[in-house]
């Protein structure tokens, strides 16, 4: 099966080469933050640039498997020559919507923005890795978050080593339904 371009996109990839993103890509590339939509428009997220606390970051991950041969836990994030850190104000997520706001709608919001930053991304010419595990109370510590500020997600970008393979995945008639739980897409 032929995977489109922008499916792919959405691929991790964990192997980066030394190449340095040019300046001119990280504004094209946040300025998807001031147009992806959020519930009333809200745009809960704050993103952290990150270019020199790569390592400090990768210490912050929770797999504890993934450690390189000198220790150091999910070491290609040190690698990737760009990461951003995408959080939620609680604060200003709630302003609308009240806690509904701040704790469905800015996590969904902050997750359509991560997908079209990756998505922007892979126009630009990179690739990226989103990554979910890792400690909330050290990442507030290492890069000074107020404390209605919570990390929601790390987006590891740079030039890839590897080329992107398509994942096996299932069928549409494993998940897709018609009308009713029961009437399978596909299915009579």
């Amino acid at each position: 099966m032929k995977i489109d371009k922008h499916l792919a996109a959405v691929e991790n990839v964990r192997r980066f080469d030394t190449r340095i993103p040019e300046e001119q890509i990280l504004p094209a590339l946040l300025e998807v933050a001031a147009v992806t939509p959020s519930a009333a428009n809200v745009q809960p997220w704050e993103v952290i640039v990150i270019r020199e606390k790569r390592v400090e970051l990768a210490e912050c991950t929770l797999d504890p498997l993934m450690r390189d041969e000198a220790g150091l836990r999910q070491s290609w994030i040190a690698q990737a020559p760009l990461i951003l850190l995408i959080c939620i104000d609680r604060k200003r997520a709630a302003a609308r919507y009240g806690a509904v706001g701040a704790d469905r709608f800015a996590v969904q919001d902050s997750a359509v923005l991560i997908h079209n930053l990756r998505l922007k991304a892979d126009e630009l010419g990179l690739r990226s890795c989103w990554l979910r595990e890792f400690d909330g109370n050290k990442v507030r510590t290492l890069f000074g978050l107020p404390a209605h500020v919570e990390a929601m997600g790390i987006i590891a970008l740079g030039y890839s080593e590897e080329a992107l393979e398509a994942h096996p995945s299932l069928a549409l008639m494993d998940f897709v339904h018609i009308e009713q739980w029961s009437r399978y897409y596909g299915c009579d």
